[in-house]
């Protein structure tokens, strides 16, 4: 699932500890918010729990509480050396199979809840030779893609806080990444879902997006009339009644604006200066990566560090997995980019910063159904609608949102 795999891609959680130490992640209140306002467990449910023994403290808590509301939660636990055996053990004859079976274990539960671990998935990675993380990939794709079975209670939740390895792989102090999402996690939610309403009514009602920076972006595309969904960290009843994956998973912290768009239109340059993309060894980063659209795809890309692998990424994708899918805007005002030569840090739901959805869009209420794809990042963009400037180097340019409902 196109969507999984993207909020995959966040930082995302740690200890018990570090959530009761902290005042504005108490534990106790953390669960019951779970439970209660994000994902509504109710009676008679199954919860999947995915973490490792640093968050199994957390998962009892929230197990029991899971209990006491009539549901029954499984609690998966995560280690090194099972991630070890499943990404690199697995007979190359059998990976079909084993990715089925994860995919039959997903269909299961009505509620999903990830915490991520301290295993450093990325080094693994890098131990797959490239031939056998390629069928690996396929296998993947095959059974992780595509409207859940589940669909009429299907919901997941990927639980973010600090923790010492994902600082250390965006290059920031620990002290300052802490700090950053704790306050991102007590952010005020119900006003980063009044932005998203207000820039999607723009959305809906608009025919073209124009997004630019001086870097070289100059980026439009058509819209087509379809809904956006915001990610405001609650699964709603509405979200429930919704057909598209994407109401039905929330991160926290969150804050997300997504729409898909008209998939022939996109035209022009898009230029990434820093960015991070994932090839069948891990993270790969690149350098003033520059993407040029003809027909709504990809034409020509370039970077100045890791073109093979740019080339590479390009040559074996699918046709329609290099295809524009949509936008994607965040909104939470406490998550900051920190982009330069040591810091890596482009969190999708930080206020104002810009991805471009290629590829698979239907989880986001689009019509390409493609098993693959990937985002573009644009720091400090310019948006505008139809000719109104909806963000301005990277800030939002709204009216006052109290009149929103």
């Amino acid at each position: 699932m196109q969507a999984k795999l993207l909020l995959t891609g966040f930082f995302l959680t740690t200890s018990l500890s570090l959530a009761a130490q902290n005042s504005s992640v108490p534990t106790a209140a953390l669960v019951n918010r779970l439970v209660t306002t994000v994902a509504h467990v109710k009676a008679g449910e199954t919860v999947i729990l995915k973490g490792d023994k640093s968050q199994l403290d957390l998962m009892d808590a929230l197990g029991e509480q899971i209990h006491q509301k009539g549901a029954y939660p499984v609690i998966m636990l995560q280690s090194e050396r099972l991630a070890k055996a499943a990404m690199l053990s697995v007979p190359e004859a059998d990976l079909l199979a084993h990715h089925k079976a994860i995919h039959k274990l997903d269909n299961k539960a009505d509620l999903t809840i990830y915490f991520s671990s301290n295993i450093d998935y990325n080094a693994i990675n890098q131990q797959v030779p490239e031939a056998y993380g390629e069928k690996r990939r396929q296998a993947m794709q095959a059974f992780h893609n595509g409207v859940p079975e589940n669909m009429a209670t299907f919901r997941e939740v990927y639980v973010m806080l600090p923790n010492q390895k994902d600082a250390a792989s965006e290059g920031i102090a620990y002290a300052t990444y802490e700090k950053m999402i704790l306050a991102a996690m007590a952010a005020d939610y119900e006003v980063m879902a009044a932005k998203g309403k207000q820039l999607g009514a723009l959305l809906l009602t608009g025919k073209q997006v124009k997004v630019t920076n001086p870097n070289g972006t100059n980026f439009s595309f058509a819209l087509a009339g379809r809904p956006f969904s915001i990610n405001d960290g609650v699964i709603s009843e509405a979200d429930l009644k919704s057909s598209l994956e994407i109401d039905r998973q929330v991160s926290l912290p969150t804050g997300m604006l997504f729409v898909s768009g008209d998939e022939s239109s996109g035209k022009g340059k898009i230029v990434a200066v820093r960015d991070r993309q994932y090839g069948n060894q891990g993270q790969v980063k690149l350098t003033n990566a520059a993407y040029t659209f003809e027909n709504g795809k990809v034409a020509q890309a370039t970077a100045t560090t890791n073109q093979a692998f740019l080339d590479k990424k390009l040559k074996v994708a699918e046709p329609m997995a290099t295809q524009f899918g949509g936008l994607m805007i965040g909104l939470n005002p406490a998550l900051k980019v920190l982009s330069d030569t040591q810091q890596d840090f482009r969190p999708y739901e930080a206020e104002g910063m810009v991805y471009i959805q290629l590829g698979g869009n239907d989880w986001m209420g689009g019509a390409n159904k493609v098993k693959d794809g990937f985002a573009l990042p644009i720091e400090n963009a310019t948006v505008t609608v139809d000719g109104k400037i909806i963000l301005k180097d990277g800030k939002l340019v709204l009216n006052s949102v109290a009149s929103v409902k």
